[in-house]
């Protein structure tokens, strides 16, 4: 059984890429849902640099990045704590530039917000990393259509931005 899932690799390697990508975001919002101790997250630490050490020569980029930054930083890091709790101003969530999977990090931080149904907590992080469309349509989502008309008029700058306000809009009528 090592290793059958290279025999995927030579027939569709981009299935293999979005197959580890979707193991990756599903790992990290595991991590992120269960209350780890320490020796728990230093353990999947390990076990995640051991398979992107067995598994990175086979990926365009190096697998479980999104779920070691989650057994690494949980939900301690002081900046994403104070962004969920509203301070979204000047938040750096990366203290420098984010990695090429930031995004997916935040997205993985999201879902978990959403399944927990904390809400105030996901608007926060989502306004304070960027995530205009995901802001938007929970706004809506949530039955605040005038706080996400008025959000759209002073933050919505592209066609697109505006778009997807529009659309979540037009869903819940």
């Amino acid at each position: 059984m090592e290793q059958e899932w290279l025999a995927l690799s030579y027939d569709d390697s981009q299935a293999i890429f979005e197959f580890f990508d979707e193991v990756d975001r599903v790992l990290a919002e595991a991590l992120l849902t269960v209350d780890l101790s320490e020796a728990e997250r230093a353990d999947w630490e390990g076990r995640l640099w051991q398979w992107e050490q067995e598994m990175g020569g086979y990926t365009h980029q190096p697998p479980y990045s999104v779920a070691l930054e989650a057994a690494q930083r949980g939900w301690d890091f002081e900046p994403v704590q104070r962004a969920m709790d509203g301070d979204i101003t000047h938040a750096d969530l990366w203290e420098g530039d984010p990695p090429w999977y930031a995004e997916n990090f935040v997205r993985a931080r999201l879902n978990v917000l959403e399944r927990q149904d904390r809400i105030e907590e996901y608007l926060n992080l989502a306004e304070a990393s960027d995530l205009v469309d995901d802001y938007v349509a929970t706004l809506v989502e949530e039955g605040r259509i005038d706080e996400a008309i008025e959000y759209g008029r002073r933050n919505l700058y592209s066609p697109d931005e505006a778009l997807t306000l529009a659309k979540a809009l037009r869903d819940h009528d």
